[in-house]
């Protein structure tokens, strides 16, 4: 559908024009421009071909806000129980992860790999310790994905 810039910032939520032609002047919109009918007029495509959505591109090229008319939802959303458990279950499995101890025979395995025979025996300078100390949660990851 074509629109122009005030029925494009009404389409997004807007009360104004202002975001719609300050993305426009930015030439942040150029693949939705189309010709107007009277050669001043700048007229925009809400669905192209081949695009995201008018909406889709503003969304992300503008700030999430909370109150911002481009993310509201038509009327309140209600959760049940069974959307927030699976809404959780990937943030439960991260922290049943980060819970469990590591094989630290792996742990050190992979630590001696990545420092090498050569590496010095303490005392250690602070470059030295900010190393270790890279290398530990490296050998961490590297055991845990193992």
């Amino acid at each position: 559908m074509l629109v122009n810039i005030s029925d494009a910032a009404l389409h997004l939520g807007y009360g104004s024009r202002s975001t719609v032609s300050r993305l426009l002047r930015a030439g942040l919109l150029a693949d939705y421009e189309r010709p107007g009918g009277n050669g001043r007029e700048r007229l925009l495509e809400t669905d192209p071909p081949g695009l995201p959505s008018l909406r889709s591109a503003v969304q992300g090229m503008t700030q999430l806000r909370y109150d911002s008319p481009l993310w509201r939802r038509d009327g309140p959303a209600e959760i049940t129980e069974q959307g927030l458990e699976a809404a959780m279950e990937p943030i439960n499995r991260w922290i049943e992860t980060r819970d469990q101890a590591p094989g630290w025979d792996a742990v050190a395995e992979r630590l001696n790999a990545f420092l090498g025979d050569g590496w010095p025996a303490p005392p250690y300078s602070s470059d030295q310790v900010a190393t270790l100390a890279l290398c530990v949660e490296l050998a961490l990851e590297a055991a845990a994905d193992a």
